[in-house]
């Protein structure tokens, strides 16, 4: 159902960004909680994983 793949343990929607930890902090000090601060998911690729105000995990990444 949509809501149980809305609540999934996986980011549905990931966000491009040229800029991860600018836009983390920027996020972060307007109340957006975050799971984790930006993480390597490979050599040059970072990701950060948040919630939208429903409870959906969404992500960041600066992964083109």
């Amino acid at each position: 159902t949509v809501d149980r793949r809305s609540k999934s343990d996986c980011p549905i929607i990931v966000f491009k960004t040229n800029n991860i930890e600018q836009k983390y902090h920027e996020l972060k000090t307007k109340g957006v909680k975050f799971h984790n601060t930006p993480y390597d998911v490979v050599p040059g690729i970072r990701a950060a994983e948040f919630m939208d105000y429903e409870g959906n995990k969404l992500a960041m990444s600066n992964a083109d």
